[in-house]
């Protein structure tokens, strides 16, 4: 396999090998909640997808997808530019998640959750898209306890998100609403307006839902990078109703393997979001290196498994599609070094060929050709 691809090297000008495109530097998760998918004001909807492929996200986690089906929810996801998307169901409030990677190990959960709990894997990331219940503290916490019972099975080392809305209060809010006097009034007004409301607990608001996930391991990543507070509902939307002083009801919660890597997290408020929604969205930027599906390279993140390990390429094996070194019984994590066959005028042994391993699958082939280091393409 190396002799040929050295030997179409040899064989193309060199310029139809650039180095190969890496998203890798940055990862950019978006979400929102779209407010009853549109069935509400749809004339939001064209400004909002113009609005979303502006930001260049690369995972759109979604909540309210009412009406939506799994191919509208894929019409939307290609306006900006994602080929593989997901849907929790199809009916009530729906949540869904579009990305510009293959989407994998889908998990559609309804039992428990009042609108359900969509999960899978995508970038390099596991994401959870969450939307609790919208008004009662006892059903969210039942919704959290299956919600954390999930994620202590999860492996620490793996890269986990939480993204959407929460409908509850955070801990590192709780000064800003000691603060506005109208927020437990207004609870009071919106319990007895909606019978089946419980939002207040004791005539309080509830901040234990988040210290439960907080407790769990995760962290708030907005909380974390802000300045100063800035409510995510409601928006300018909808003035004429009585939806409650500003507060924070949508969020990303970080394992500690992510929220390490995580370089900015923010609401996005400005002139365009406060009419396309009743919710702000938010914006989470990390340094991650991921999978770039056009180009199917995909290089070794640093931060999971640090690659200090090389062999040669006579020390490895090939074993149902995974790299052993010879004798070992787990699968080889580092770098390879072999050279290739022929071409002896240019090194007496041939090309240096570096590949690195996760796991025992291919990360990346550097070829240390002499006008420089080249990637060759991976498939089409």
């Amino acid at each position: 396999m190396k002799s040929l691809l050295l030997l179409l090297l040899c064989l193309i000008p060199v310029q139809l090998f650039p180095e190969v495109e890496k998203k890798g530097s940055e990862l950019r998760v978006l979400s929102y909640n779209v407010w009853y998918g549109f069935t509400k004001q749809p004339e939001r909807k064209k400004k909002f997808l113009e609005y979303v492929r502006s930001l260049k996200p690369d995972i759109v986690s979604l909540q309210e997808l009412n009406s939506y089906t799994e191919g509208k929810l894929s019409q939307d996801a290609r306006t900006w530019g994602h080929p593989h998307s997901a849907l929790l169901k199809t009916g009530g409030f729906p949540t869904g998640i579009t990305s510009r990677f293959p989407i994998e190990e889908v998990s559609r959960t309804l039992e428990g959750y009042h609108h359900g709990l969509l999960s899978c894997k995508t970038g390099g990331v596991r994401v959870y898209v969450v939307h609790l219940h919208p008004g009662h503290w006892q059903i969210r916490h039942r919704e959290v306890d299956l919600l954390t019972r999930e994620l202590v099975k999860r492996n620490p080392a793996e890269k986990i998100l939480l993204a959407g809305d929460f409908n509850t209060f955070s801990p590192r809010d709780r000064k800003q609403y000691e603060k506005t006097p109208d927020i437990i009034p207004f609870f009071r007004r919106l319990d007895q307006r909606w019978k089946s409301n419980r939002n207040l607990r004791d005539d309080k608001l509830d901040y234990t839902h988040l210290e439960k996930i907080e407790k769990a391991g995760f962290i708030d990543l907005v909380a974390g990078k802000r300045t100063r507070f800035s409510g995510t509902f409601p928006t300018k939307n909808r003035l004429g109703e009585d939806n409650g002083p500003s507060r924070r009801l949508d969020y990303f919660y970080a394992n500690r393997s992510l929220a390490s890597s995580c370089k900015s997290a923010v609401c996005l408020e400005n002139e365009d979001t406060a009419y396309l929604s009743d919710h702000y969205p938010v914006l989470a930027v990390f340094s991650l290196l991921v999978s770039d599906e056009r180009s199917r390279t995909y290089v070794l993140d640093p931060s999971t498994k640090k690659v200090t390990r090389e062999v040669t390429g006579a020390q490895t094996e090939m074993r149902g599609g995974l790299c052993y070194v010879k004798g070992e019984t787990t699968p080889f994590t580092g770098r390879e070094i072999s050279y290739t066959s022929g071409l002896k005028p240019i090194n007496k042994r041939g090309i240096k060929v570096t590949t690195t391993y996760l796991d025992g699958k291919e990360q990346d082939m550097v070829f240390d050709a002499p006008w420089g280091p080249v990637r060759p393409r991976k498939g089409p």
